[in-house]
C-alpha cells in the first residue's frame, strides 16, 4: 500500500502534561533512549511544542533559522536537494509536530541512503515519546511511520496508545482503521470507522474500503434518552453554589501544510494553532 498523507481538518488539544517517566506499551523512558538516539539535554531548550510558551516565545528563531517554509515544503518532493535541519529542530523542540511529519514525508521520498544525520531517523521519533509520552500528535505521526513502513504490530500499538491519550482524537481512529483494512481485519475496522465518524471525520476513505469489502455497516441508532420530567413534578430545591467549569487546555499546535491525496490513505495529523507562529498556515 502507498502510504501519503492527506491534511487534517480537525482541531487538536494541547496534551503539555507532565511527563510520566516510561511511555505506553513498546514505548521506552528518556533512560531508556536507545544508545545511539543520544540523550535529550540540549543547549537550547528542550522546550515543548504543545506549551503555549514554549510555542510563542521559543519556537519563532528556530523556525526562521533551521525550519523554514520552503524546507518544509520541499519535503513533499520526492529526492529534493532542499537541506532541512532536522536535527537542530527536533533537539531544540523533540516534539515538534510539523518537522516529525516533514521528516516522515522526507523519509518517504527519499532513498534510504540518502539519510545523513548525526543519528538515525527513527531516533527523532523514539526522543518525541521520551520527551513527551502523552503528546497523542507525536505518537499518531509516529504510528504514521511505521505504518508507512509496513511495520503493522509496531503502528497498531501506537495508534491504540494515541486514542488511549486522547479518546476524541478522530485522525488516530480513523488511520487504525485503514490499519486493520489492510490487514483484512473487517470488525475492527468497522468500529474504528464507527468511531472516527461519529466525531465527524471527514474524509470517506475508510467508508469506501470497507464497502468495497461487503463490510460496511450503519452504527446502531443511538438509544433515545428518557424524558426528564417537567419543573412542576420536580420539588423545589435550595439553590447552591455552582461549581466551577473546567477550562478546555489551549491548542498549541501550528498547521501543517497541505498535502492532497487519495482520501483512503492514512492521514497526517495537521492541527490548528491557538498562538502566533511563524509556523505555515493551512
Amino acid at each position: 500500500m502507498d502510504h501519503r498523507f492527506a491534511p487534517l481538518r480537525h482541531r487538536l488539544r494541547r496534551l503539555a502534561l507532565p511527563f510520566a517517566g516510561l511511555l505506553l506499551a513498546t514505548g521506552v523512558s528518556a533512560e531508556q533512549l536507545p544508545p545511539d538516539c543520544g540523550d535529550l539535554g540540549n543547549h537550547y531548550g528542550p522546550y515543548d511544542y504543545t506549551n503555549p510558551s514554549h510555542f510563542t516565545e521559543k519556537l519563532p528563531v528556530v523556525e526562521q533559522f533551521h525550519f523554514s517554509r520552503e524546507q518544509e515544503l520541499s519535503t513533499f518532493k520526492p529526492n529534493s536537494k532542499e537541506k532541512v535541519d532536522f536535527d537542530y529542530t527536533l533537539r531544540a523542540f523533540p516534539n515538534h509536530h510539523r518537522a516529525l511529519m516533514s521528516l516522515v514525508r522526507w523519509l518517504k521520498n527519499h532513498d534510504r541512503d540518502a539519510w545523513q544525520g548525526r543519528m538515525r531517523a527513527e531516533c527523532y521519533f523514539y526522543r518525541a515519546l521520551a520527551w513527551r509520552p502523552r503528546d497523542s500528535v507525536a505518537r499518531m505521526i509516529f504510528a504514521l511511520y511505521l505504518h508507512q513502513n509496513q511495520r503493522l504490530a509496531e503502528a497498531e500499538q501506537q495508534y491504540q496508545n494515541a486514542v488511549k491519550i486522547q479518546p476524541d482524537y478522530a485522525e488516530a481512529h480513523y488511520n487504525l482503521g485503514l490499519l486493520y483494512a489492510d490487514q483484512k481485519r473487517w470488525p475492527e475496522a468497522l468500529a474504528s470507522a464507527h468511531r472516527a465518524y461519529a466525531l465527524n471525520y471527514p474524509l470517506p476513505g475508510l467508508k469506501k474500503r470497507l464497502l468495497e469489502a461487503k463490510a460496511w455497516r450503519e452504527p446502531a441508532p443511538a438509544a433515545a434518552k428518557p424524558a426528564e420530567p417537567s419543573e412542576s413534578a420536580v420539588p423545589a430545591e435550595p439553590a447552591t453554589a455552582a461549581e466551577p467549569t473546567k477550562t478546555e487546555p489551549p491548542a498549541a499546535v501550528p498547521a501543517t501544510l497541505p498535502d492532497p491525496v487519495p482520501e483512503s490513505t492514512p492521514s497526517a495529523p495537521t492541527p490548528t494553532p491557538a498562538a502566533p507562529s511563524s509556523g505555515t498556515p493551512t
